[in-house]
């Protein structure tokens, strides 16, 4: 089997906009903003790809050490994570299949941390694969269309379980 390799410029895991520069064609950065805290994981719609796990065009994610918390005054900061989730597994960069059928893709996010949080989808100027792109937050039972929404601000209570609270859904 051939890897599937995606086209994700020097930009995509760094700073950037929604712009269609800062990503190449049809991939996403999904970036989750807790306080100071930043994390990223890559979705990523591609010809002949898998919509399931695949060890040659995903990437498991590798969690932040949770020992790394550290304190400002009285609080406490917890790493915190973004990934996708495909075969029940924790992506970092996935791959998804460009075959027209609706997709609809499990963002799961660990964190200790509870409180303001952020979800901003970048690469939607340059996203083409499918008509349709929504963010869903099942908790609250809310669709955003993020061709026209640009984040998602949520509370994350302490102790909750965030895997399928999210949903970025193609059609």
């Amino acid at each position: 089997t051939v890897p599937i390799v995606l086209p994700v410029t020097n930009d995509a895991v760094g700073g950037g906009t929604r712009s269609s520069k800062s990503l190449s064609p049809n991939v996403l950065k999904i970036c989750l903003r807790m306080g100071e805290k930043e994390n990223t994981a890559i979705l990523g719609v591609l010809p002949k790809a898998s919509d399931d796990y695949k060890p040659d065009e995903d990437i498991e994610k590798l969690f932040a050490d949770e020992t790394s918390i550290y304190k400002i005054g009285n609080n406490l900061y917890y790493p915190v994570d973004i990934y996708t989730i495909a075969s029940h597994k924790a992506i970092e960069i996935n791959a998804v299949s460009t075959d027209g059928d609706e997709k609809i893709i499990p963002i799961g996010i660990k964190t200790k941390q509870s409180g303001q949080a952020t979800l901003l989808v970048k690469g939607i100027d340059n996203f083409n694969a499918y008509q349709k792109l929504f963010l869903i937050d099942a908790k609250k039972n809310e669709t955003y269309d993020l061709f026209n929404v640009e984040y998602v601000s949520f509370e994350k209570e302490l102790n909750e379980d965030m895997d399928g609270r999210f949903y970025i859904v193609m059609k």
